[in-house]
């Protein structure tokens, strides 16, 4: 199977689309949309994600993580486990630098939307990244389509960042 990455360049237009790829046979579960912001009303039985830029996702994993780290030295500190003192509160700044580096590492890796990274721009202006999965014989089919149906669809091919492997 591979992956036909295209952009669309408004959310209303993309239920359009929708629609048309699975008139044209493609299986739902085989599209993912990805958006910025969260469409008003779910477009058809397909995967939509909300793309988090991993900017934000290391921050909100950051913050949780740090929190948690404090949150776990305060209730050691409070059951007696620790003294008190300065000692504690290096020892507080350090569990909780250690728990926000750990809730980063984890937000980033957790994340969905990997495999639209390197169309951020186009989901940062607005746009929805759509990937559809089609049989490798099918993928010209399914552009010829795309793009007679809308020319103002970016069709990137197989390949996010809209260039070929080789020349």
């Amino acid at each position: 199977m591979r992956r036909v990455y295209v952009t669309v360049p408004n959310p209303e237009l993309t239920e359009a689309v929708l629609r048309e790829l699975l008139t044209e046979g493609v299986k739902a579960e085989r599209i993912r949309v990805f958006l910025m912001q969260p469409l008003k009303q779910p477009p058809l039985p397909v995967a939509v994600s909300r793309y988090r830029p991993p900017r934000s996702v290391m921050l909100r994993g950051g913050l949780a993580g740090g929190s948690v780290g404090v949150l776990l030295l305060l209730s050691m500190i409070a059951a007696g486990l620790t003294a008190g003192g300065p000692g504690a509160v290096l020892t507080l700044l350090l569990y909780g630098l250690a728990g926000a580096l750990v809730g980063m590492m984890v937000g980033l890796w957790g994340s969905r939307g990997r495999e639209v990274r390197d169309l951020e721009d186009a989901l940062l202006r607005g746009e929805a990244v759509m990937v559809v999965g089609v049989e490798a014989e099918e993928v010209g089919r399914v552009e010829r389509q795309l793009k007679s149906a809308h020319p103002e669809l970016l069709i990137l091919g197989t390949d996010p960042s809209g260039t070929p492997p080789f020349p």
